[in-house]
């Protein structure tokens, strides 16, 4: 069994779509609707597909799928969690009933992408429109204890709480075409705005991530998010300009805090470490 891997970029869109399937000849005499698979490939109960940044050692699981047909190895994936400007190492794994490694094959690619990506598990949305600075701001809760004959205060930092907050900023409107050709549908620019913001306060976790490199997982200030009117022109008719806040809730790099977040399927059996 030879594993195939294809990896292409999306510039425009902010993400990788990761392609694997298994080069397997068909056996004599089944039936070609969706068979069972052979007995020589039905040690193969999962593919797991797994990312690191090339140069770093550990590989992060980042999807999983269940075998149980042979068209079950045709897997498109789309990840929206790769940073930009890094090169990126991809793995695919064939795992068998005891939890071991049949097969596997990597391939390497460049995440480059030229916009604010906002994303989840099942939706990836997306602006290069009058994108705002992200603007983090780091919260570490602290006391400050001023004795009556001290020179200087004491300071005393609460527990292990340490996380970023900030707001995006953007005009979101539906891009089409082609990767060599973007082109803005203006048309229902309102109901394509009501998407987003419905996409925005359904309470799971995000992943924000911008052209600088810089990605937080995050839950959305849902009481703060604003739609105004920009400006319109005969190029963006009607836009309008989002606004909403959020505050960082995991770590990107953390395979349990993206799967406790819902934002991978890859269950703890199968990740690679913290």
């Amino acid at each position: 069994m030879a594993v195939l891997l294809s990896c292409v970029n999306h510039m425009h869109y902010g993400y990788i779509t990761v392609m694997t399937n298994a080069d397997i000849p068909d056996p004599p005499d089944v039936d070609p609707n969706d068979p069972p698979i052979p007995p020589l490939y039905s040690d193969v109960v999962a593919v797991v597909i797994k990312r690191k940044i090339k140069d770093e050692f550990l590989f992060e699981s980042i999807y999983m799928k269940q075998i149980s047909v042979p068209s079950d190895f045709d897997i498109t994936f789309n990840d929206p969690y790769c940073r930009n400007n890094y090169e990126y190492q991809y793995k695919v794994e064939y795992i068998n009933e005891e939890g071991g490694t049949v097969d596997s094959t990597t391939y390497n690619i460049k995440s480059v992408f030229d916009l604010l990506v906002i994303a989840d598990a099942n939706e990836i949305w997306y602006t290069p429109l009058n994108v705002s600075a992200i603007n983090p701001t780091r919260i570490k809760p602290f006391a400050m204890n001023t004795p009556i004959y001290a020179k200087k205060p004491s300071m005393y930092y609460y527990n292990a709480l340490n996380y970023e907050e900030g707001s995006c900023t953007g005009i979101f409107l539906k891009m089409i075409g082609d990767e060599d050709n973007i082109q803005f549908d203006t048309s229902y620019n309102w109901k394509y705005r009501k998407q987003f913001k419905d996409f925005i306060t359904k309470g799971n976790a995000k992943i924000i991530k911008s052209v600088s490199g810089e990605i937080w997982m995050v839950g959305i200030k849902t009481d703060s998010i604003t739609d105004n009117s920009l400006f319109s022109n005969a190029e963006i008719e009607g836009a309008r300009q989002i606004e909403f806040g959020w505050v960082e809730v995991g770590e990107v790099d953390n395979e349990k805090d993206l799967y406790d977040n819902g934002l991978i399927n890859v269950p703890e059996e199968y990740w690679s470490g913290q």
